[in-house]
């Protein structure tokens, strides 16, 4: 349900306040997160200069942050997430039955360690838990069950796991110190634990009844150990090998009950309890109209027909019973209208109901049960028009709707992000569309796990976007080469450039080589861009300079001022940093060299205005100098 959040921008129901200052609230969701930044802004803005200085909270930033996941429930994701996932990936010729049931039971495993961990903590987590268990444990004996297996003794095990007797009204009964079969509730709760199969608390409170023998010849026992005995020596179908073994003793059983009652109406009201004992006869014997008119909850009614009156009925028996027990529902219990959807195989009303629970219960069920549906070799038999839903004219299968949604909340969750966008890969076109949405939006902290998860997706522009991202923030900390690799891997060619440019401002307004030569170390081989190939050169024409391998250097020049790669404002350096050479006694310079080099100059000093003439005056008579020393050298 949702929560009415409070900022504190204004006092509560102070809307008014608000519209009075032509003041309105804007919000920005956190792309990945649990948290809204909320802040108050002119609602028209034509007439805001009016009120421009009369709202005290216009410098206010609220942050509300909703519900996150707690700690205790991220083990239980990561590894019901692992079971998921080993299903998901197989191959349809491996999901039979067997392993549908085997996995049933591996969810059921991690929902009743979910159940033990929350005792301790707020009631409705417990409780929301201990509903999925028995939503769970429900569809399980449900969809797992053979078409033709009788149900009850499973319906009998989930009825006293998930909806136990009152031990209170046990013990109040166990505290009493004698006599205790005249405790008020004595013969209601023997009544409860007999049509539960709670036979143990049962047998306990017959033999406090006191001993009433009919007198018969060769009847030695009394009418609490007859009662017992019969419970003892209930016929149980998983204990027989055939079907037919089964009804055969269970009709000596039911044989020997009839007898009993028959002996007990004879006796009539004579004995002591008469009533209180037709009634367990009763009950044992499988009679409907006791049954219902024992049974405490609707619950109760149909798992003790399934066991005492019609032993070998299938699920699929169930939903004509309902009818017994319509009046018994309680239509506000979102619980008991999941059982009973399940239980009428309604698949469509058991996951409406079930959204409302926990988006995890929903979207595993619904996973589980198209695949039962798909591969269950007759488990059950019903259309599949429940699988899909329509959104924005598209159809989507209904299990990838809710997975999908599932993984959105768990995408909010930093240690989770992960697992979503591979529930996300799981979920057809639907969840790849979400899995590239989402993908970009992983806390950069972990932007480079996104990027191979993108690599290994296939996902190449979402791979180019979270570079991009990367590429900005090692700008903005002025980490030029990851800037630069990240850049290049984006494709991003412009914002290469943009960097490489600054570096060349920053080392013609300083003179200094070592940012240059740091940055062109730094970077990663794979990075491919004219200005920075240029600026590699450089640094290698610096560095032989630096070395005194005078040749090597002026050869590397050359070949930088005639590449036609030289960025404009660059060349004047260029030409400048071919006088040091000039001026050496050794001789560096060819004749072509020394052409190139006059033409280059004059480029320069053409393009732009020297307030420094005098060093291009001595670069000029150095270059005729040079000129003339080589002419005469090849003469």
């Amino acid at each position: 349900m949702a929560e009415v959040a409070f900022l504190g921008i204004c006092p509560n129901g102070g809307i008014d306040q608000l519209l009075a200052q032509n003041r309105t609230l804007r919000g920005t969701l956190s792309p990945v997160g649990c948290n809204v930044t909320v802040f108050p802004c002119a609602k028209n803005v034509v007439a805001h200069s009016k009120y421009k200085s009369l709202f005290d909270q216009d410098t206010t930033l609220s942050i509300y942050q909703w519900h996150d996941i707690p700690n205790v429930k991220l083990e239980f994701i990561k590894e019901t997430f692992a079971i998921f996932t080993k299903l998901n990936k197989l191959n349809e010729s491996e999901i039979d039955r067997e392993l549908l049931t085997r996995t049933f039971e591996q969810y059921r495993h991690q929902i009743n360690l979910m159940v033990n961990q929350t005792k301790n903590l707020s009631s409705s987590t417990f409780e929301t838990y201990s509903m999925i268990s028995s939503v769970w444990h429900m569809s399980e004996i449900l969809f797992t069950n053979g078409a033709n297996e009788p149900i009850g003794e499973k319906l009998m095990e989930w009825l006293n796991q998930h909806d136990a007797i009152d031990q209170n009204r046990v013990q109040l009964i166990a505290n009493k110190k004698s006599e205790r079969y005249t405790h008020p509730d004595f013969w209601p709760v023997l009544f409860n634990c007999t049509i539960r199969f709670d036979f143990a608390h049962a047998i306990t409170m017959l033999k406090e009844l006191p001993a009433y023998y009919t007198n018969e010849p060769n009847d030695d026992q009394n009418i609490p150990s007859v009662l017992i005995n019969f419970m003892e020596t209930i016929p149980r179908w998983s204990s027989f090998q055939t079907s037919a073994e089964y009804q055969s003793e269970n009709t000596v059983w039911r044989e020997r009950i009839q007898h009993q009652a028959q002996k007990l109406n004879q006796l009539g009201l004579d004995v002591e309890f008469f009533e209180e004992y037709l009634k367990v006869l009763c009950i044992l014997y499988g009679d409907e109209e006791t049954i219902l008119s024992t049974s405490e909850t609707w619950m109760e009614s149909i798992a003790a027909i399934a066991f005492f009156s019609r032993p070998e009925s299938s699920c699929y028996d169930i939903q004509g019973w309902f009818e017994f027990v319509e009046d018994k529902i309680n239509r506000d219990s979102n619980y008991e209208l999941m059982i009973e959807s399940l239980l009428k195989f309604d698949i469509t009303s058991a996951l409406s109901q079930s959204v409302k629970v926990d988006g995890w219960l929903v979207s595993h069920l619904s996973d589980l049960l198209e695949k039962v549906i798909r591969f269950g070799n007759g488990m059950i038999t019903m259309g599949t028009e429940w699988t899909e839903i329509t959104n924005s004219d598209q159809k989507i299968k209904m299990r990838d709707w809710f997975l999908a949604n599932y993984a959105i909340d768990l995408a909010s969750n930093e240690e989770l992000w992960m697992i979503a966008l591979d529930y996300f890969a799981l979920c057809g076109r639907y969840g790849r569309k979400l899995m590239e949405t989402y993908v970009v939006r992983v806390p950069i902290e972990h932007a480079e796990k996104a990027i191979e998860y993108c690599d290994r997706m296939g996902m190449n522009e979402q791979a180019k976007s979270i570079h991009s991202i990367l590429a900005h923030s090692y700008y903005k900390s002025n980490n030029y080469p990851e800037a630069i690799s990240h850049y290049s891997m984006a494709g991003e060619h412009k914002r290469i450039s943009i960097i490489v440019e600054k570096v060349f401002e920053e080392f013609r307004s300083t003179g200094d080589i070592a940012p240059v030569t740091q940055l062109m170390q730094s970077l990663p081989s794979n990075v491919a861009d004219d200005k920075l190939i240029f600026l590699l050169h450089y640094c290698e024409f610096f560095e032989n300079y630096q070395q005194k391998n005078f040749e090597a250097a002026a050869e590397k020049l050359i070949l930088l001022i005639t590449s036609n790669k030289s960025p404009d404002q660059f060349k004047i350096n260029l030409i400048l940093d071919a006088l040091p050479l000039l001026l050496i006694e050794s001789f560096v310079f060819k004749v072509e060299d020394t052409y190139e080099l006059m033409r280059c100059l004059e480029d320069v000093l053409e393009i732009e205005e020297h307030k420094d003439l005098k060093k291009f005056e001595l670069l000029r008579f150095a270059l005729l100098k040079n000129l003339a020393k080589a002419i005469a050298l090849n003469n």
